[in-house]
Protein backbone atom coordinates (compact mmCIF):
# COMPACT_ATOMS: atom_id res chain seq x y z
CA UNK A 1 0.00 0.00 0.00
CA UNK A 2 2.80 2.35 0.56
CA UNK A 3 4.55 1.52 -3.06
CA UNK A 4 1.04 2.56 -4.29
CA UNK A 5 0.90 5.81 -2.20
CA UNK A 6 4.45 6.74 -3.53
CA UNK A 7 3.58 5.34 -7.30
CA UNK A 8 0.74 8.16 -7.03
CA UNK A 9 2.38 11.10 -5.39
CA UNK A 10 5.13 10.39 -7.92
CA UNK A 11 2.29 10.43 -10.62
CA UNK A 12 0.65 13.85 -9.61
CA UNK A 13 3.84 15.81 -9.19
CA UNK A 14 5.37 14.30 -12.04
CA UNK A 15 5.31 17.59 -13.75
CA UNK A 16 6.52 19.98 -11.16
CA UNK A 17 9.31 17.60 -10.14
CA UNK A 18 10.21 17.24 -14.19
CA UNK A 19 10.05 21.50 -14.24
CA UNK A 20 13.87 22.32 -15.50
CA UNK A 21 13.72 24.59 -12.70
CA UNK A 22 12.24 22.98 -9.90
CA UNK A 23 14.20 19.89 -11.33
CA UNK A 24 17.55 21.98 -11.51
CA UNK A 25 17.16 23.27 -8.01
CA UNK A 26 16.48 20.21 -6.72
CA UNK A 27 19.47 18.70 -7.69
CA UNK A 28 21.58 21.69 -7.35
CA UNK A 29 20.53 21.52 -3.43
CA UNK A 30 21.13 18.15 -2.97
CA UNK A 31 24.53 18.88 -4.16
CA UNK A 32 25.36 21.91 -2.32
CA UNK A 33 24.06 20.51 0.92
CA UNK A 34 25.07 16.58 0.98
CA UNK A 35 27.42 16.98 3.92
CA UNK A 36 23.86 17.69 5.82
CA UNK A 37 22.10 14.71 4.51
CA UNK A 38 25.31 12.34 5.65
CA UNK A 39 25.47 13.89 8.80
CA UNK A 40 21.51 13.22 9.10
CA UNK A 41 21.72 9.42 8.06
CA UNK A 42 25.34 8.32 8.89
CA UNK A 43 26.28 10.89 11.98
CA UNK A 44 26.58 10.25 15.21
CA UNK A 45 23.86 9.91 17.98
CA UNK A 46 20.41 8.63 17.69
CA UNK A 47 18.01 9.75 15.03
CA UNK A 48 16.70 12.48 16.99
CA UNK A 49 19.90 14.34 17.67
CA UNK A 50 20.49 13.99 13.95
CA UNK A 51 17.08 15.46 12.94
CA UNK A 52 17.39 18.34 15.42
CA UNK A 53 20.81 19.36 13.95
CA UNK A 54 19.39 18.66 10.34
CA UNK A 55 16.62 21.45 11.43
CA UNK A 56 19.22 23.90 12.62
CA UNK A 57 21.16 24.44 9.22
CA UNK A 58 18.30 24.06 6.72
CA UNK A 59 17.00 27.39 8.07
CA UNK A 60 15.42 30.72 5.05
CA UNK A 61 17.55 32.57 7.24
CA UNK A 62 20.80 30.89 6.15
CA UNK A 63 20.97 32.29 2.78
CA UNK A 64 23.87 29.91 1.71
CA UNK A 65 21.54 26.68 1.96
CA UNK A 66 19.36 27.61 -1.09
CA UNK A 67 20.30 31.09 -2.59
CA UNK A 68 23.95 29.02 -4.61
CA UNK A 69 21.56 25.96 -5.34
CA UNK A 70 18.70 28.75 -7.00
CA UNK A 71 21.88 30.52 -8.56
CA UNK A 72 22.40 27.47 -10.31
CA UNK A 73 19.52 26.30 -11.58
CA UNK A 74 18.83 29.62 -13.12
CA UNK A 75 22.27 29.25 -14.90
CA UNK A 76 21.61 25.45 -15.49
CA UNK A 77 17.57 26.72 -16.83
CA UNK A 78 18.38 29.38 -18.82
CA UNK A 79 21.59 29.60 -19.79
CA UNK A 80 22.38 26.25 -20.73
CA UNK A 81 20.47 26.02 -24.40
CA UNK A 82 22.30 29.44 -25.34
CA UNK A 83 25.46 27.84 -24.19
CA UNK A 84 24.32 24.60 -26.62
CA UNK A 85 23.25 26.99 -29.30
CA UNK A 86 26.73 28.84 -28.98
CA UNK A 87 28.70 25.50 -29.20
CA UNK A 88 26.71 24.49 -32.11
CA UNK A 89 27.94 27.88 -34.07
CA UNK A 90 31.34 26.79 -32.92
CA UNK A 91 31.51 23.15 -34.17
CA UNK A 92 29.23 24.47 -37.71
CA UNK A 93 32.15 27.31 -38.31
CA UNK A 94 34.84 24.63 -37.56
CA UNK A 95 33.01 21.84 -39.87
CA UNK A 96 32.99 24.19 -42.60
CA UNK A 97 36.77 24.84 -41.97
CA UNK A 98 37.50 21.28 -42.11
CA UNK A 99 35.30 20.61 -45.58
CA UNK A 100 36.76 23.37 -46.96
CA UNK A 101 40.37 22.22 -46.36
CA UNK A 102 39.24 19.00 -47.91
CA UNK A 103 37.73 20.68 -50.90
CA UNK A 104 40.96 23.03 -51.54
CA UNK A 105 43.48 19.40 -51.14
CA UNK A 106 41.06 17.58 -53.90
CA UNK A 107 41.30 21.02 -55.68
CA UNK A 108 45.33 21.25 -55.31
CA UNK A 109 45.34 17.13 -56.52
CA UNK A 110 43.28 17.84 -59.52
CA UNK A 111 45.62 20.96 -60.32
CA UNK A 112 48.72 18.91 -60.23
CA UNK A 113 46.74 16.14 -62.31
CA UNK A 114 46.20 18.18 -65.20
CA UNK A 115 49.52 19.42 -65.24
CA UNK A 116 51.11 16.00 -65.50
CA UNK A 117 48.70 15.40 -68.10
CA UNK A 118 49.65 17.90 -69.74
CA UNK A 119 53.31 17.63 -69.28
CA UNK A 120 53.01 13.72 -70.79
CA UNK A 121 50.67 15.17 -73.49
CA UNK A 122 53.70 17.31 -74.41
CA UNK A 123 56.29 14.63 -74.07
CA UNK A 124 54.51 12.65 -76.80
CA UNK A 125 56.54 13.36 -80.54
CA UNK A 126 53.56 12.38 -82.29
CA UNK A 127 51.49 14.78 -81.14
CA UNK A 128 51.35 18.36 -82.68
CA UNK A 129 50.27 19.66 -79.24
CA UNK A 130 54.16 21.94 -78.97
CA UNK A 131 53.84 23.98 -82.38
CA UNK A 132 50.56 24.83 -81.50
CA UNK A 133 51.50 26.25 -78.88
CA UNK A 134 54.13 28.47 -79.56
CA UNK A 135 51.87 29.66 -82.58
CA UNK A 136 49.29 31.24 -79.82
CA UNK A 137 51.85 32.35 -77.86
CA UNK A 138 53.61 34.81 -81.15
CA UNK A 139 49.87 35.29 -81.64
CA UNK A 140 49.08 36.42 -78.00
CA UNK A 141 52.35 38.26 -78.03
CA UNK A 142 51.35 40.31 -81.49
CA UNK A 143 48.06 40.86 -79.73
CA UNK A 144 49.21 42.55 -77.33
CA UNK A 145 51.76 44.69 -79.08
CA UNK A 146 49.53 45.78 -80.99
CA UNK A 147 46.55 46.45 -77.81
CA UNK A 148 49.96 48.31 -75.99
CA UNK A 149 50.41 50.37 -79.11
CA UNK A 150 46.34 51.12 -79.42
CA UNK A 151 46.52 52.29 -75.75
CA UNK A 152 49.68 54.30 -76.30
CA UNK A 153 48.34 56.02 -79.35
CA UNK A 154 45.23 56.51 -77.23
CA UNK A 155 46.70 58.07 -74.53
CA UNK A 156 48.73 60.38 -77.08
CA UNK A 157 45.36 61.01 -78.19
CA UNK A 158 43.64 61.73 -74.61
CA UNK A 159 46.60 63.91 -73.64
CA UNK A 160 46.55 66.05 -76.38
CA UNK A 161 42.53 66.61 -75.80
CA UNK A 162 43.45 67.50 -72.10
CA UNK A 163 46.05 70.05 -73.28
CA UNK A 164 43.71 71.23 -75.91
CA UNK A 165 41.05 71.54 -73.23
CA UNK A 166 43.50 73.03 -70.53
CA UNK A 167 44.16 75.65 -72.90
CA UNK A 168 40.49 75.94 -73.85
CA UNK A 169 39.55 76.35 -69.94
CA UNK A 170 42.69 78.77 -69.59
CA UNK A 171 41.48 81.09 -72.83
CA UNK A 172 37.94 81.39 -71.17
CA UNK A 173 39.33 81.95 -67.31
CA UNK A 174 41.45 84.69 -68.60
CA UNK A 175 38.59 86.29 -70.51
CA UNK A 176 36.17 85.69 -67.64
CA UNK A 177 38.75 87.32 -65.53
CA UNK A 178 39.23 90.48 -68.05
CA UNK A 179 35.61 90.51 -68.05
CA UNK A 180 35.37 90.68 -64.23
CA UNK A 181 38.33 93.33 -64.53
CA UNK A 182 36.43 95.50 -66.60
CA UNK A 183 33.11 95.53 -64.88
CA UNK A 184 34.91 96.41 -61.51
CA UNK A 185 36.51 99.23 -63.45
CA UNK A 186 33.27 100.31 -64.92
CA UNK A 187 31.87 100.20 -61.05
CA UNK A 188 34.44 102.19 -59.84
CA UNK A 189 34.28 104.61 -62.44
CA UNK A 190 30.86 104.69 -62.22
CA UNK A 191 31.15 105.26 -58.33
CA UNK A 192 33.99 107.51 -58.38
CA UNK A 193 31.50 109.55 -60.93
CA UNK A 194 28.60 109.23 -58.17
CA UNK A 195 31.19 110.44 -55.22
CA UNK A 196 31.70 113.23 -57.45
CA UNK A 197 28.44 114.11 -58.06
CA UNK A 198 27.50 113.79 -54.79
CA UNK A 199 30.71 115.84 -53.27
CA UNK A 200 29.50 118.56 -55.85
CA UNK A 201 25.87 118.70 -54.60
CA UNK A 202 26.89 118.56 -50.92
CA UNK A 203 28.87 121.71 -52.21
CA UNK A 204 26.65 123.45 -54.07
CA UNK A 205 24.14 122.88 -50.74
CA UNK A 206 26.35 124.39 -48.45
CA UNK A 207 27.38 127.23 -51.24
CA UNK A 208 23.82 127.85 -51.18
CA UNK A 209 23.29 128.11 -47.29
CA UNK A 210 26.74 129.55 -46.75
CA UNK A 211 24.83 133.40 -46.84
CA UNK A 212 22.58 132.34 -44.26
CA UNK A 213 25.27 131.98 -41.92
CA UNK A 214 27.52 134.47 -43.01
CA UNK A 215 24.48 136.45 -41.62
CA UNK A 216 25.66 135.29 -38.16
CA UNK A 217 29.45 134.72 -39.07
CA UNK A 218 29.17 139.00 -39.82
CA UNK A 219 27.34 140.07 -36.88
CA UNK A 220 28.85 137.60 -33.98
CA UNK A 221 33.03 138.67 -35.90
CA UNK A 222 31.84 142.44 -35.33
CA UNK A 223 30.80 141.92 -31.91
CA UNK A 224 33.55 140.25 -30.89
CA UNK A 225 36.29 142.42 -32.77
CA UNK A 226 34.40 145.55 -30.15
CA UNK A 227 35.74 143.65 -27.28
CA UNK A 228 39.07 142.83 -29.11
CA UNK A 229 38.53 139.49 -29.54
CA UNK A 230 39.45 137.29 -32.26
CA UNK A 231 38.48 133.47 -32.68
CA UNK A 232 38.17 131.39 -35.98
CA UNK A 233 35.86 131.36 -38.41
CA UNK A 234 35.57 127.55 -37.67
CA UNK A 235 35.02 128.32 -33.50
CA UNK A 236 32.04 130.42 -35.36
CA UNK A 237 30.94 128.52 -37.19
CA UNK A 238 30.25 125.64 -34.81
CA UNK A 239 29.12 127.55 -32.48
CA UNK A 240 26.04 128.66 -33.83
CA UNK A 241 25.47 125.49 -35.00
CA UNK A 242 25.61 124.80 -31.25
CA UNK A 243 22.42 127.24 -30.45
CA UNK A 244 20.80 125.94 -33.74
CA UNK A 245 21.40 121.80 -31.87
CA UNK A 246 22.83 120.66 -35.12
CA UNK A 247 25.90 118.36 -34.33
CA UNK A 248 28.62 120.08 -36.40
CA UNK A 249 28.33 123.20 -38.83
CA UNK A 250 28.48 119.96 -41.88
CA UNK A 251 24.76 119.07 -40.67
CA UNK A 252 23.72 122.35 -40.50
CA UNK A 253 24.79 123.96 -43.77
CA UNK A 254 23.45 120.47 -46.20
CA UNK A 255 20.01 121.58 -43.87
CA UNK A 256 18.01 122.54 -46.52
CA UNK A 257 15.43 124.33 -43.36
CA UNK A 258 18.40 126.23 -42.97
CA UNK A 259 17.53 129.26 -45.16
CA UNK A 260 17.15 132.40 -44.78
CA UNK A 261 13.04 132.51 -45.56
CA UNK A 262 12.86 129.65 -43.42
CA UNK A 263 14.74 132.10 -40.45
CA UNK A 264 11.80 134.37 -40.71
CA UNK A 265 9.42 131.51 -39.89
CA UNK A 266 11.10 131.01 -36.40
CA UNK A 267 9.64 131.94 -33.31
CA UNK A 268 12.54 131.25 -31.24
CA UNK A 269 15.55 129.34 -31.23
CA UNK A 270 15.80 127.79 -27.20
CA UNK A 271 18.83 126.66 -25.14
CA UNK A 272 19.23 125.24 -21.83
CA UNK A 273 21.79 127.15 -20.19
CA UNK A 274 23.89 124.68 -18.18
CA UNK A 275 23.67 122.71 -21.77
CA UNK A 276 24.50 125.19 -23.64
CA UNK A 277 27.22 126.55 -21.95
CA UNK A 278 29.21 123.43 -21.57
CA UNK A 279 28.83 122.79 -25.13
CA UNK A 280 30.80 125.82 -26.10
CA UNK A 281 33.17 125.00 -23.69
CA UNK A 282 33.66 121.58 -25.63
CA UNK A 283 33.52 123.50 -28.69
CA UNK A 284 36.87 126.09 -27.28
CA UNK A 285 38.94 123.04 -26.53
CA UNK A 286 38.03 121.51 -30.14
CA UNK A 287 39.59 124.54 -32.13
CA UNK A 288 41.78 125.12 -29.08
CA UNK A 289 41.15 129.22 -29.09
CA UNK A 290 41.83 131.63 -25.93
CA UNK A 291 38.13 132.51 -24.82
CA UNK A 292 35.95 132.37 -22.13
CA UNK A 293 32.72 130.19 -23.15
CA UNK A 294 30.97 132.93 -20.74
CA UNK A 295 32.15 135.50 -22.89
CA UNK A 296 31.36 133.61 -26.18
CA UNK A 297 27.63 133.07 -24.94
CA UNK A 298 27.30 136.56 -24.75
CA UNK A 299 28.28 137.59 -28.00
CA UNK A 300 25.77 134.93 -28.86
CA UNK A 301 22.81 136.63 -27.35
CA UNK A 302 23.86 140.07 -28.91
CA UNK A 303 24.51 138.64 -32.10
CA UNK A 304 20.58 137.58 -32.40
CA UNK A 305 19.43 140.66 -30.89
CA UNK A 306 21.31 141.94 -33.86
CA UNK A 307 19.90 140.00 -36.45
CA UNK A 308 16.17 140.17 -34.78
CA UNK A 309 14.95 137.67 -36.89
CA UNK A 310 13.51 135.81 -33.67
CA UNK A 311 14.06 135.33 -30.19
CA UNK A 312 17.43 133.37 -28.42
CA UNK A 313 15.92 132.60 -25.16
CA UNK A 314 16.40 130.27 -22.25
CA UNK A 315 13.62 126.90 -21.70
CA UNK A 316 12.59 128.54 -18.53
CA UNK A 317 11.49 131.21 -20.71
CA UNK A 318 8.98 128.93 -23.10
CA UNK A 319 6.24 129.60 -20.48
CA UNK A 320 6.17 133.29 -21.09
CA UNK A 321 6.43 132.98 -24.98
CA UNK A 322 3.23 130.26 -24.83
CA UNK A 323 1.17 132.74 -22.95
CA UNK A 324 2.12 135.46 -24.85
CA UNK A 325 1.06 133.51 -28.17
CA UNK A 326 -2.37 132.74 -26.90
CA UNK A 327 -2.95 136.29 -25.29
CA UNK A 328 -2.95 137.95 -28.79
CA UNK A 329 -6.35 136.62 -29.48
CA UNK A 330 -5.96 136.38 -33.35
CA UNK A 331 -3.32 133.87 -32.42
CA UNK A 332 -5.91 131.33 -31.98
CA UNK A 333 -9.01 132.90 -34.60
CA UNK A 334 -9.10 129.50 -36.29
CA UNK A 335 -10.29 127.88 -33.20
CA UNK A 336 -13.70 129.45 -34.45
CA UNK A 337 -13.66 127.08 -37.60
CA UNK A 338 -12.20 124.14 -35.69
CA UNK A 339 -14.46 120.89 -36.00
CA UNK A 340 -14.81 120.11 -32.51
CA UNK A 341 -16.00 124.26 -32.00
CA UNK A 342 -18.88 123.93 -34.73
CA UNK A 343 -20.71 121.05 -33.22
CA UNK A 344 -21.26 123.49 -30.28
CA UNK A 345 -21.95 126.61 -32.41
CA UNK A 346 -25.15 123.98 -34.08
CA UNK A 347 -26.32 124.01 -30.66
CA UNK A 348 -26.49 127.47 -29.90
CA UNK A 349 -29.05 130.07 -31.02
CA UNK A 350 -26.34 132.75 -31.91
CA UNK A 351 -24.06 133.80 -34.86
CA UNK A 352 -20.71 135.32 -35.79
CA UNK A 353 -18.50 134.03 -33.24
CA UNK A 354 -15.41 135.09 -31.76
CA UNK A 355 -12.53 133.89 -29.17
CA UNK A 356 -12.90 136.38 -26.20
CA UNK A 357 -10.08 135.70 -24.10
CA UNK A 358 -7.75 133.17 -23.48
CA UNK A 359 -6.21 131.26 -20.49
CA UNK A 360 -2.87 129.42 -19.97
CA UNK A 361 -2.41 126.14 -18.60
CA UNK A 362 0.48 124.37 -18.70
CA UNK A 363 3.39 123.72 -20.63
CA UNK A 364 5.68 120.82 -20.95
CA UNK A 365 8.80 119.45 -23.19
CA UNK A 366 8.08 115.83 -25.03
CA UNK A 367 10.17 113.04 -24.97
CA UNK A 368 10.59 113.77 -29.25
CA UNK A 369 11.90 117.74 -28.11
CA UNK A 370 8.47 119.30 -28.64
CA UNK A 371 6.54 122.00 -26.54
CA UNK A 372 3.66 121.15 -25.69
CA UNK A 373 1.18 124.15 -24.14
CA UNK A 374 -2.19 123.49 -22.99
CA UNK A 375 -4.88 126.20 -22.46
CA UNK A 376 -8.57 127.15 -22.44
CA UNK A 377 -10.07 129.93 -24.45
CA UNK A 378 -14.30 131.62 -24.06
CA UNK A 379 -15.51 131.73 -27.76
CA UNK A 380 -18.55 133.84 -27.76
CA UNK A 381 -21.07 134.66 -30.48
CA UNK A 382 -24.29 137.38 -31.11
CA UNK A 383 -27.45 135.59 -30.14
CA UNK A 384 -29.65 135.81 -32.87
CA UNK A 385 -33.95 136.97 -31.81
CA UNK A 386 -35.74 134.61 -34.42
CA UNK A 387 -34.66 131.50 -32.35
CA UNK A 388 -35.36 130.46 -28.90
CA UNK A 389 -32.14 130.82 -26.18
CA UNK A 390 -30.03 128.26 -25.62
CA UNK A 391 -26.43 129.58 -25.15
CA UNK A 392 -24.04 131.96 -26.42
CA UNK A 393 -20.53 130.46 -24.75
CA UNK A 394 -18.89 127.65 -25.80
CA UNK A 395 -15.71 126.90 -23.29
CA UNK A 396 -12.57 125.33 -25.39
CA UNK A 397 -10.04 123.38 -24.32
CA UNK A 398 -6.83 122.97 -26.59
CA UNK A 399 -3.17 122.36 -26.51
CA UNK A 400 -0.79 124.06 -29.38
CA UNK A 401 2.25 122.43 -30.14
CA UNK A 402 5.75 124.10 -30.80
CA UNK A 403 7.70 121.97 -33.48
CA UNK A 404 11.64 122.38 -33.98
CA UNK A 405 12.25 123.50 -37.69
CA UNK A 406 15.66 124.06 -37.78
CA UNK A 407 17.70 121.87 -36.38
CA UNK A 408 16.80 120.59 -32.73
CA UNK A 409 16.43 123.99 -31.01
CA UNK A 410 15.02 126.27 -34.02
CA UNK A 411 11.14 126.50 -32.95
CA UNK A 412 8.32 127.38 -35.82
CA UNK A 413 5.19 129.15 -35.27
CA UNK A 414 2.94 126.50 -32.80
CA UNK A 415 -0.10 124.85 -34.38
CA UNK A 416 -3.57 124.13 -32.34
CA UNK A 417 -4.07 120.60 -31.71
CA UNK A 418 -6.26 118.48 -29.58
CA UNK A 419 -9.21 120.67 -28.90
CA UNK A 420 -12.20 120.08 -27.23
CA UNK A 421 -15.55 122.26 -26.92
CA UNK A 422 -19.01 122.90 -25.26
CA UNK A 423 -21.66 125.08 -24.92
CA UNK A 424 -22.28 126.78 -21.83
CA UNK A 425 -26.47 126.31 -22.17
CA UNK A 426 -28.18 128.57 -20.08
CA UNK A 427 -31.85 128.07 -19.18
Amino acid sequence: MVQDLVKSWFSDNKVKITSPVLGAFMGAWVLFNWKHFLLLFWGKGDLEVRLIAFEKVITWSNYSIWLWPLLVALVYAFGLPYFNVLSHKLLKQAEEWRHDEVVDIDIIKAKKKAELNEELYKGNPANPYLGKKLEAELKQKDADAEKARADADKAAAESKEAIANQEKAESEAQQEKAKASEAQRKEEREQHFHEIAKAKHHQEIVNSHFPTLYLFLDTLSKSLMVDDLHVSIGLMSEAVATCFGFDDVDAMLTDNAFTISQLEELTCVVYDDSQLLNDLKKVIQKHKEVIDEGELFDHLVGMFELVDKFRFISSDLMEDVAKEFIDDTSNVFDLVNHEAVSGPIADSNAHSFGVEHTEFIDIDKTTEGYFLAEASANIQGEMADDRPYSGHEISANFQYIYKPIIGRNGFGVPEIEEVSASLDREY
